[in-house]
């Protein structure tokens, strides 16, 4: 009894974590993919994955700050 509560415990804990990560690289591959559907001049493949690392260790800093309350 006590696994599956340590096991379900760790998986909501991961939930919390992953889940505003994951919505955070979601909103910005969609703005990405606006710019460079309105600024065709820009090199986006290059751009987006500096921006995208940039939002995935912003985001996972901050849930990591507030997902073990």
């Amino acid at each position: 009894e006590l696994v599956s509560v340590a096991a379900g415990e760790s998986l909501s804990l991961g939930f919390r974590i992953a889940a505003p990560t994951g919505a955070a690289l979601f909103i910005a591959t969609l703005v990405l993919g606006l710019v460079s559907r309105t600024v065709q001049q820009l090199n986006i493949p290059s751009l987006g994955l500096n921006v995208n690392a940039m939002i995935l260790l912003g985001a996972m800093g901050l849930s990591l700050g507030t997902g073990a309350l």
